[in-house]
């Protein structure tokens, strides 16, 4: 998912969030693996914003096996809230 670009995630989530979710549920309906990526080049500057987003995921998806998640363009390790979120289901 874009972040920063003018039609990103942080000037319009709402039309992020409906094209992940339009991707996401046909990968589901289709049976596929779909990865949902917080694809942001200044990742740190957003963690408020990325929480916000991925907690809403999780719960949106929990229990979905095929679903995986990957925050920033090289995660920290130090973020333990994003390996909670992955485990949820």
């Amino acid at each position: 998912m874009a972040v920063e670009p003018d039609d990103g995630y942080l000037r319009n989530p709402d039309g992020q969030k409906k094209l992940v979710y339009s991707v996401v549920d046909q990968a589901i309906k289709d049976g596929v693996y779909v990865l949902i990526d917080w694809h942001d080049h200044n990742a740190e500057r957003n963690l408020e914003q990325s929480m916000g987003f991925f907690t809403e995921m999780a719960k949106k998806y929990s229990g979905v096996p095929m679903l995986f998640m990957k925050y920033g363009m090289n995660p920290p390790l130090s973020h333990g809230w994003l390996l909670k979120l992955t485990q949820m289901n």
